[in-house]
This record gives C-alpha cells, sequence and structure tokens, in this order.
C-alpha cells in the first residue's frame, strides 16, 4: 500500500489473533514532517488480544505501529517483531495502553519524527522493549509521558543527536533498565520525570557530562558513586559499532537504518548481565550490551524475500 492515510486497521472487527506480516506500507507524510499535521496517519493498530505483527517495513506515517487507544479493550499478550520503521512523523511504535505482556523486539527504528518508542501509558504492564534498534529519534528515543508503570528495556540500542535520552516531566515508576545502549552528542541523561520504583543498571552510556534521573549528576562517575544507578554500568569508550556510523548533527537529516553489530575492541563487549529466557547462549564471558550480540547471527528487519 503507497500514499496511504491508514495502512491496516485492526480496530473495526475481531478483536483477537491476528497474524499481520511481510507488508509494505507507505504513508502520506513528506519528511520531514513532525507536526500534528500528520499525527493521525496511521500504520499498523490493532486492539485486544493475541496479535503478532511482523516483518513489515513502514514510513510515512505519523505512528508507524501502535495500540488503539480504546480504554474499553485491554490490550493484551501482543507481539511486534522484525518490523523495519524508516521514518515517521511522530511514533514509531505506541505501546499506549499496555495492560499486560506486550512486547516489542527485534525491531528497526530510523528517524524517529518525535520519539522511536513510546509508553504512555502503561497499565502494571508488564510491556516489553527488547533488543529493537533505534537511530536519530527527533526528540528522545524513548517517551515516558503519562504516568506509566510496568516496563522492561533491555538490550537496546539506541543512537540519536544531543542527549543520549530526554525525558520531561511527568511520573514514572516501577521499570527496569538493563544492558542497554545509549548513545547522544551532547551529554547523557536529563530525565526530569519523577521517577520511582526504577532499577537502572548494566547500561552503557556515550558521551559523559550530565546524568539527571529526577536528581542531577555532573558525570558518569558521579553517578556511579553517588546515585542509586548503573553502579555496573559503564562509559563506553567510543561508537561500539563495527560499521562506520555518522551520528547527524540534525534529526531532520533522513539517514539509512543503523547497523548495530559491535566491533572488537568496543568496552560493550561482555559488559551485560544475564538475563534468563532473554539472553541466554551469549557468546563470551558475559552477554554483551546493545540489541546485537556479537558473533550471533544479523536480525531480518522488514518485509521479508520470498
Amino acid at each position: 500500500l503507497t500514499d496511504v492515510s491508514f495502512g491496516m486497521d485492526g480496530v473495526g472487527g475481531s478483536k483477537f489473533d491476528y497474524y499481520i506480516c511481510d507488508n509494505l506500507l507507505e504513508g502520506k507524510a513528506t519528511w520531514p514532517t513532525t507536526d500534528s499535521s500528520v499525527w493521525d496517519f496511521e500504520g499498523i493498530v490493532v486492539v485486544g488480544q493475541g496479535h503478532v505483527v511482523c516483518y513489515n517495513t513502514l514510513s510515512g506515517f505519523g505512528d508507524a505501529l501502535s495500540l488503539h487507544h480504546d480504554t474499553a479493550i485491554p490490550n493484551r499478550a501482543i507481539d511486534f517483531y522484525g518490523n523495519e520503521i524508516l521514518w515517521t512523523g511522530d511514533n514509531g511504535i505506541e505501546l499506549d495502553f499496555t495492560e499486560r505482556n506486550v512486547r516489542a523486539f527485534r525491531n528497526r527504528f530510523s528517524n524517529g519524527g518525535n520519539h522511536s518508542m513510546s509508553f504512555q501509558p502503561i497499565w502494571g504492564g508488564p510491556a516489553y522493549a527488547i533488543r529493537n534498534v533505534i537511530y536519530n529519534s527527533k526528540t528522545a528515543p524513548y517517551k515516558f509521558n503519562n504516568e506509566p508503570s510496568g516496563i522492561y528495556l533491555l538490550h537496546n540500542t539506541a543512537v540519536r543527536p544531543g542527549w543520549a535520552w530526554e525525558q520531561l516531566d511527568f511520573t514514572a515508576t516501577n521499570f527496569i533498565f538493563r544492558n542497554n545502549i545509549f548513545i547522544g552528542t551532547t551529554d547523557g541523561a536529563n530525565v526530569t520525570t519523577e521517577i520511582s520504583l526504577a532499577d537502572i543498571d548494566y547500561d552503557g552510556w556515550l558521551p559523559d557530562g550530565q546524568f539527571r534521573f529526577t536528581d542531577l549528576w555532573t558525570s558518569f562517575a558521579d553517578l556511579q558513586a553517588t546515585s542509586p544507578y548503573e553502579h555496573n554500568g559503564r562509559l563506553l569508550n567510543g561508537l561500539p559499532f563495527a560499521t562506520s556510523v555518522t551520528i547527524p548533527a540534525s534529526p531532520t537529516t533522513l539517514i539509512a537504518p543503523l547497523d548495530a553489530r559491535l566491533k572488537a575492541d568496543t568496552n560493550a563487549l561482555d559488559a551485560g548481565t544475564p538475563l534468563p529466557n532473554i539472553n541466554d547462549g551469549w557468546l563470551g564471558a558475559s552477554p554483551d550490551l546493545g540489541a546485537i550480540e556479537r558473533g550471533s547471527s544479523t536480525p531480518t528487519y522488514g518485509v521479508r524475500p520470498e
């Protein structure tokens, strides 16, 4: 489907067990339009339980993948995986209004008009984001607005100009970060959101600078020494990728998807912690940070060849 306002809307029929895979969808939005005029252009929307949305390639929508915001219908047991999101006007995926056991894993998001992954809100969850690759989000890779609770952020790789992660205002509770890579160009984290029951550790960050998780720390060393966070995390020793990566000066620059495979001399190798059923079978002394374990097979993103 090309030049459409809506790609596939799974709201009007059954609320159970859709299989939506291997579709090429191109919306009406034009790059780099990211204002509210394109926010209602939807790629694939589902609601209910038991759906699988996999190996689709999307561009030109406000929101490429999302759950419908019908709060009368619980969103449970839904998987989004292997999707290639080339660019969006608003969010790459909206896991908003997850009730429990909704997973986004092994997807690749490029050129996020505002955020690549949205969690606003999560109603207890868990909502899982696992081994996703995020490149060039305009505002931030992750959005935790509207009081989400119950998020697992595990083994993701996010690269953008500016702050590695910025999250402003609201409240967020009961979330766990493990084995992620956060890369920016100016500073670490600027999270003014009031957070509680937040378990943030074993992640890799670049560059050094300020780190705010409600309270402010002046450097990564200060964060490790005097905060509850990242006691086992690390400051990365440069861009960790085997393929050369140039981070654009502005997120309005349209870039190709990121090859997130790791190089041999990065300190992201063997820097993670074991997570049963998530990173079993790692190849070194410990799991690597980020979306792709060095030496493992490269994931497939987007429409699969016949």
